[in-house]
C-alpha cells in the first residue's frame, strides 16, 4: 500500500482543507500502482445528486481521478470517512474492474441487449463487494487521524501521507 502519493488538486480553497484530511484515507489504501492522484471538484453529477464521490482508475498508465460532488459538503465525519474508504476499494479492484468490462466487449461486441445485462449484474456486483470491503477496512481498528505534511500548503501538487503510527499505540 501506498506511503505517500503525488496529488493534484482541482478543487475550491474553501473546500480544500476538508477534502484534503480525507484523502489520507484513500492513499492509505492505494496499491503501489498508483503513481498520481488528482482529486476534482465538480458540480457536473453523473451518477445522482446524492452521489458524494466517484473514482476512476486506469491501472495500465497508473493513476487514478477523485471526483467530489455537491453531496460531499453535507456529510458528517464518519460518513466523509466511510465513502473515501470506499472509493479506495474502487481503487483496489480497479484491474478486475477493467478485467470484466473488457472481457464484455471481446464476447458481446453485437449484443446490446446481453452486454447491458452483464454490466448491469456487475455493477449490482462490484459496488456491493466494495461497500462490504469499505465497512471491513474500517470496521477492523487501527484507523487513527491521518498525517497531512504541507497542512497549510496552496499549491496545486503536494503530498500526503497516511496514518502513522505514534510511539504509545505500541504500548498500549
Amino acid at each position: 500500500m501506498a506511503n505517500s502519493l503525488p496529488v493534484s488538486w482541482n478543487v475550491p480553497e474553501e473546500l480544500k482543507k476538508d477534502i484534503r484530511k480525507h484523502v489520507g484515507y484513500l492513499i492509505k489504501l492505494c496499491p503501489g500502482w498508483v503513481q498520481k492522484l488528482t482529486v476534482e471538484y465538480t458540480t457536473s453529477i453523473p451518477y445522482g445528486e446524492h452521489c458524494r464521490a466517484s473514482t476512476t482508475c486506469d491501472y495500465r498508465y497508473r493513476n487514478v481521478h477523485l471526483n467530489i460532488y455537491p453531496a460531499w459538503i453535507w456529510l458528517n465525519e464518519q460518513d466523509k470517512k466511510t465513502t473515501i474508504v470506499h472509493e479506495a476499494c474502487h481503487i483496489l479492484v480497479a484491474p478486475i474492474q477493467q478485467f470484466i468490462e473488457d472481457m464484455v466487449e471481446s464476447y458481446l461486441p453485437n449484443n446490446k441487449e446481453n452486454k447491458d445485462f452483464a454490466h448491469a449484474m456487475w455493477d449490482v456486483a462490484h459496488e456491493a463487494s466494495v461497500e462490504d470491503m469499505a465497512h471491513a477496512f474500517i470496521d477492523s481498528g487501527g484507523w487513527g487521524e491521518v498525517t497531512i505534511d504541507e497542512d497549510g500548503s496552496t499549491g496545486e501538487d503536494t503530498t500526503v501521507k497516511p496514518f502513522i503510527e505514534k510511539e504509545d499505540d505500541h504500548n498500549s
